[in-house]
């Protein structure tokens, strides 16, 4: 979240859409047309960023997959992917540039109108200062603006 906001102000788009830790929307502005977004997938234990706790305890990871489903704090691999292609595919009124979105835990909202939208980001994440510095080292990592 820290790079997409720090990319939204340096690349492009409209802003807004997130709320910061504190309560204040982010409303840096730009006009490449650039669409910069992030969100939460929601929690997919089926998923492949599972496989090492299945590597070391395949009984315990499948078990608490079925049981997470089933208490309903986890959401299927399906519900992911739609959120996925919600936020690639939305208009920029519905999902703006250097938003972050998510949903309540366990919810199967996959557009704004089913309950999945603007999530608030920790300090870390709008800390602008921090943004600038990882920025400015990924430049130099990378090697290019």
């Amino acid at each position: 979240m820290i790079f997409c906001r720090e990319a939204t102000k340096r690349w492009g788009g409209t802003g807004g859409g997130s709320v910061t830790a504190g309560g204040s929307p982010n409303t840096e502005a730009t006009t490449t047309g650039l669409r910069i977004r992030s969100f939460s997938p929601g929690f997919i234990p089926a998923s492949g960023l599972f496989r090492e706790p299945r590597k070391d305890n395949w009984f315990f990871a499948n078990a608490f997959t079925i049981v997470a489903g089933l208490i309903g704090f986890a959401v299927p691999i399906t519900v992911g992917g739609d959120r996925l292609a919600y936020m690639a595919t939305a208009s920029d009124n519905d999902v703006p540039s250097g938003s972050y979105y998510t949903a309540d835990t366990g919810s199967r909202a996959v557009k704004l109108e089913d309950g999945f939208g603007p999530g608030i980001v920790s300090r870390e994440a709008a800390d602008e200062d921090l943004g600038r510095r990882l920025w400015e080292k990924s430049v130099l990592l990378v090697g290019s603006e």
